[in-house]
């Protein structure tokens, strides 16, 4: 998966329109398509204002999702932004 991949699907599972995406990050929303696109390169000062608008971190905008890197195994992966990986290991302890 490509950066611009991995933005997209961060955005989309926080519910994020492309327009309110393009708002709180100050990119223009049709180079907010570009990126998610692969059409765009990214400085790195926008990567990390990316990855704080999604709450991600910047590995995780970078790499390849663990449950498309490894191969199959029988076990299953689950892929989520850390803020709802910590909801979820919080609502544990209750």
């Amino acid at each position: 998966m490509s950066v611009g991949e991995n933005i997209k699907r961060y955005r989309e599972y926080s519910q994020m329109s492309i327009a309110k995406f393009a708002a709180a990050t100050g990119i223009p929303m049709l180079d907010c398509m570009a990126i998610e696109a692969g059409q765009r390169a990214i400085s790195s000062g926008e990567l990390q204002n990316i990855a704080r608008v999604l709450n991600a971190t910047v590995d995780s905008l970078l790499s390849e999702p663990q449950a498309e890197s490894q191969q199959n195994d029988g076990n299953s992966s689950v892929v989520m932004p850390i803020d709802e990986l910590q909801k979820l290991l919080g609502n544990m302890k209750d």
